[in-house]
Parts: structure tokens; C-alpha cells; sequence
């Protein structure tokens, strides 16, 4: 948000160099944004009571059948096919639905939670055939389709699952700094990710890390604490943007409350 604000500073007073990208983006955040996830995720939002209607009604088998259509979609179509009108390498919406079913049915009584060590052994299990495939089609000069990036890759998504399990495993008492700094990912992931200031930073590491690259160990702790430096400061305009929109979304909320019920009344 404060990235597109002083994008909008910039249109308004800097007539001489108008510039339409930055208009649009001020103007559709979300429709020509430069940030996938948050599209994806806000179409998410939107779909995800009527998704989560429908999987209340599911038994055991049905819930099974489900999970392996969705399986079957999302690997073949997706990450082998790599079907454009529905999916982008898993960077869409179809690939978002099908993780959320899946995190769904992990939350439900069908589903058993592993322990530690078995979530430790799948996790680097699933890392190491996403690996091993890619460089046994590299070797051998075959496409084994199994794209090391892509987010429709299925040995991906299960490596995810157990990694999170890794983390259920570990029992974290509430603290007061991890729901400080947690109310604020989704801000430092948009500032630091956003078509300008990703390759500042980039170009900053870079530089820091040639210089340094020579002294052992010190050019990647330099980058390390760089990127501590700037979780920290992201996060700090992150809080300063809720302090002042907070209040202004709640008025609105407010306001758009009060209008609806006029409404609904008449």
C-alpha cells in the first residue's frame, strides 16, 4: 500500500513524466498488481466460504475421492500438461483451490497427524526425489517433467505438508513478539517483493557479497544481517501503515454497515 501511495504522489505531481503503468497499478492493486500470490489469495478469500459449505458435507470416502480428482487434475494438467486456460506452473488459482482443499482435510478427523520424526523423514524424503529427479533428466538429457520450481509440483506440495507438520510437532507457547512480527508477513512480503524495490535490494546484496565474498564467511553473514536490517525496517512501516489504516477501515466498515442495514430495513 505505501509503495502504490507514492506511486500515486508520483502521477499526481509529476505531470511531466505521466506515467500509465503506475496509474493502473494505483488504481486495480489487485487485477495489475505485480504480486501473483496476493491476486491469487484475494480471489481465494472470495471463493472460500462457498469451497468450505461444500467440504462440510463430505464423508471419509468422498473426501478421499476428492483429494485424488484434485491430484489427478493439479499433476496432470498442470504440472505435466501445463494447461494454460487453468494453470500457470501453479502460480493460479486452480493450484491455490486444490492446497487449500488439502489443508482442509489435514484439519479434519480423518486425517492423522504424524508425529516428528516421521514428518522430519517424509519432509527430506520428498526434498531429495524433487532433487533427484530434476538432475537423473539433467544427466541423462530426459525431461522428467519435474520442474524444480513449480508449485503444481506434487513432491513440492507433499514436501510442504510434512514441513508443516514439522512445525505442529513443536509445541510454541503463545509470546507476544511472534503475533507482533506474524500480523506483518503479508506486508513484508509485498514491500520487499514489489517490481521496485526487489531489484534495489538484489543490486544491494550483490554488491555487498562481491566485496566481501573474498573474506571467509563474510559476505554471506553481511547478507544475513542485511536481511535481518530489513525485515526489521519493512516491518516497522508495515506497522506504521495499520496504525493509520485501521481506523480508517473501520469507519468505512462502519459506514458500509450502517447503509446495508438501511437497506435490509426498508
Amino acid at each position: 500500500m505505501i509503495i502504490n501511495d507514492l506511486d500515486g504522489y508520483y502521477i499526481v505531481f509529476d505531470t511531466k513524466n505521466w506515467n500509465t503503468e503506475l496509474d493502473t497499478l494505483l488504481i486495480f492493486p489487485i487485477s495489475h498488481g505485480g504480486w501473483w500470490f496476493i491476486n491469487i489469495y484475494f480471489l481465494l478469500l472470495i471463493l472460500a466460504p462457498y469451497i468450505n459449505l461444500a467440504l462440510d458435507q463430505l464423508d471419509r470416502k468422498r473426501w478421499k475421492l476428492l483429494l485424488c480428482s484434485l491430484a489427478l487434475i493439479d499433476c496432470y494438467f498442470g504440472f505435466i500438461q501445463h494447461l494454460g486456460t487453468l494453470y500457470n506452473y501453479g502460480y493460479d488459482l486452480m493450484n491455490m483451490i486444490t492446497v487449500y482443499i488439502v489443508g482442509r482435510f489435514m484439519s479434519t478427523i480423518y486425517f492423522m497427524k504424524p508425529k516428528m520424526k516421521k514428518s522430519c523423514f517424509l519432509f527430506c524424503f520428498f526434498i531429495f526425489a524433487k532433487v533427484a529427479f530434476y538432475y537423473v533428466g539433467k544427466i541423462l538429457n530426459i525431461n522428467l517433467i519435474l520442474g524444480s520450481n513449480d508449485y503444481c509440483n506434487p513432491l513440492l506440495i507433499l514436501a510442504a505438508v510434512y514441513f508443516f507438520f514439522i512445525f505442529w510437532n513443536i509445541k510454541i507457547e503463545k509470546s507476544k513478539w511472534i503475533l507482533f512480527f506474524s500480523k506483518s508477513v503479508i506486508g513484508v512480503y509485498l514491500l520487499t517483493s514489489c517490481t521496485i524495490t526487489q531489484p534495489m535490494f538484489a543490486e544491494v546484496f550483490s554488491v555487498i557479497y562481491s566485496n566481501l565474498k573474498m573474506i571467509p564467511y563474510s559476505g554471506v553473514i553481511s547478507v544475513l544481517l542485511m536481511i535481518v536490517f530489513i525485515f526489521l525496517i519493512v516491518t516497522l512501516v508495515d506497522k506504521v501503515r495499520l496504525l493509520l489504516c485501521t481506523k480508517l477501515n473501520q469507519w468505512l466498515q462502519n459506514k458500509i454497515d450502517f447503509y446495508i442495514n438501511a437497506i435490509i430495513i426498508k
